[in-house]
């Protein structure tokens, strides 16, 4: 996977702000929630983040059977550990991947394991990630060769090409951001 992801992206660790600096022709962003309204104030409002979480996620994801998922731990030791027991109860079985240096005291340290799309730990993180209790998630298939990132308040898509990245915002194109910057 590592020479995969190394391909796809060269110089540029498993980290979402920094793929989306660094590929920005390649990457969109899309809104969860109508009127680039930040978190869900009920349970109709979470189910409009699950299923435009899940549209896009689907629609990148067709005729994947397994895709990586990979979470992040975060440390002052450059050393990897597993420390957050509620992200271990979620993803109980995860294999060290890489640690990325975030400045001289903070060390992110990537976990992946192989999910099915379908499967329920995926909304179950989602749901954490919407209400901005996890951070730093990443899925992607095999071959690495798009990415989505999501975040409180919508997600992040780094795609293969240009014309795929304008492909995918013409089919979500209500769910882009209104500013000029897309953010």
């Amino acid at each position: 996977m590592l020479e995969q992801w190394d391909a796809n992206y060269p110089d540029c660790p498993p980290v979402g702000f920094l793929l989306r600096e660094t590929f920005p022709q390649r990457w969109t962003r899309f809104h969860c929630l109508p009127e680039s309204k930040r978190y869900a104030a009920n349970e109709a409002e979470h189910e409009v983040i699950r299923s435009r979480y899940r549209a896009v996620l689907e629609e990148l994801a067709q005729g994947e059977m397994r895709l990586w998922l990979a979470i992040t731990e975060y440390a002052d030791t450059p050393e990897p550990r597993r420390s957050r027991s509620l992200l271990a109860k979620l993803v109980p079985v995860a294999e060290f991947w890489r640690t990325v240096p975030m400045d001289e005291d903070s060390y992110w340290h990537l976990f992946v394991t192989k999910i099915s799309p379908q499967d329920a730990v995926i909304d179950a993180l989602l749901r954490r990630i919407a209400e901005d209790e996890e951070r730093n998630v990443l899925l992607f298939p095999k071959d690495c060769r798009w990415v989505f990132y999501p975040y409180d308040g919508g997600m992040d898509v780094i795609l293969p090409t240009p014309e795929e990245r304008l492909r995918l915002r013409q089919k979500f194109s209500a769910w882009l951001p209104q500013n000029p910057e897309g953010l």
